[in-house]
């Protein structure tokens, strides 16, 4: 938002071109010293719109807005030191990712500015690594970004100390120590963006299985699915809806949300649910030729997290159409045609639904 004029807020919308389609991922994160454990706030999948917990509260649209509850997930300080020994362990070993992702980067790794020491400072390797995160796979981290000043010197002065609050700080400091607190390079940068990566994915798989396990603590899968070696497609795609919305809610908590859910799913669950009915698709049509032609077609629980994996990288550009959607609307409630719209029209607009009657954007 921006003052223009004496009392005006306005909402600017002339970059929205620029805007990623899709910005599901966001790691701030908070470190407990009495549990040793890192707290992962909203590692979320979610679209350049509104989520469905974004409801005004009050008589009006835009009395009062609540904004959603981040979800959270502990991530053990030993988890995140396996991750970043086998980052390191595949890279010494010509780990093929690591290097492609260095090439990848080594464009704008020479354009950023160096330090004394011709390296990059923690601000520069920050935005390298969500620049590339950010195209390669259509998902930002909340966390990783521009720290002041100050103590961007103090965390060079003592890489190891407890001050980090959040996963890339910590993986930062760990990476920064590696050459005595001078910077990074190119392939510490990959790294970093190799080990954010790897910590996205394995909370993906992670989630994936308390989906079969709400899904089977409810009664939903059937007794030829019970062993997870032989799901039905319909039953994959209501694991892929229980597994983005586990994203946002606690099982435990929410489940009469849940019920409610899985049977009339969300804007953002449907969208997610398509896109992995065209992973399985290709995946069908690419295995035509091994696959028994007369026995009915089933996925296990490893195509499932494979699938997830997919649809969290696939979903970008797949969802793209909602986020144009969005700027056109937008570009109608510009009175002056100057790519400003004033604050209070926009809280004024009321809920956008899909064909379905579901919240597209607020």
């Amino acid at each position: 938002a921006q003052a223009s004029g004496p009392n005006a807020s306005v909402v600017h919308h002339e970059r929205l071109q620029n805007v990623s389609s899709f910005n599901p991922v966001s790691i701030p994160v908070t470190m407990s010293t009495s549990t040793r454990k890192l707290i992962l706030i909203g590692l979320n999948i979610t679209m350049c719109f509104g989520t469905p917990a974004v409801r005004a509260v009050g008589s009006t649209p835009g009395d009062y807005w609540k904004p959603p509850e981040t979800s959270q997930t502990v991530v053990a300080l030993s988890t995140l030191d396996k991750v970043f020994k086998q980052v390191l362990w595949n890279s010494s070993a010509g780990d093929e990712n690591v290097i492609a992702m260095e090439t990848a980067m080594q464009g704008t790794y020479q354009a950023l500015p160096k330090n004394k020491h011709g390296l990059l400072s923690r601000n520069a390797v920050a935005y390298l690594v969500q620049k590339y995160i950010t195209q390669e796979y259509h998902y930002s981290i909340r966390g990783l970004g521009p720290i002041p000043a100050t103590d961007e010197r103090n965390a060079s002065d003592y890489p190891t100390s407890s001050r980090q609050t959040s996963v890339p700080e910590m993986l930062e400091s760990l990476l920064e120590s590696r050459l005595g607190g001078r910077g990074f390079a190119l392939r510490d940068a990959a790294l970093l963006a190799a080990m954010m990566h790897k910590l996205v994915m394995d909370l993906s798989e992670k989630l994936v299985h308390e989906a079969f396990f709400a899904l089977d603590y409810m009664g939903m899968l059937t007794e030829s699915e019970a062993d997870l070696s032989n799901l039905s497609v319909p039953t994959v795609i209501k694991v892929i809806w229980a597994w983005e919305w586990l994203h946002w809610h606690d099982f435990d908590v929410d489940r009469d949300f849940y019920v409610d859910a899985l049977t009339t799913p969300t804007h953002v669950m449907d969208e997610f649910g398509k896109l992995a009915m065209m992973l399985i698709e290709a995946k069908f049509y690419r295995e035509r030729h091994s696959r028994n032609p007369f026995k009915e077609r089933s996925l296990s629980i490893a195509d499932t997290v494979q699938l997830a994996h997919e649809a969290t990288q696939a979903m970008g550009m797949w969802q793209d159409h909602d986020c144009k959607a969005m700027k056109r609307y937008l570009r109608n409630l510009d009175p002056e045609n100057d790519g400003r719209v004033p604050l209070h029209i926009v809280h004024n607009q009321p809920e956008i639904d899909d064909a379905n009657g579901e919240q597209v954007f607020r």
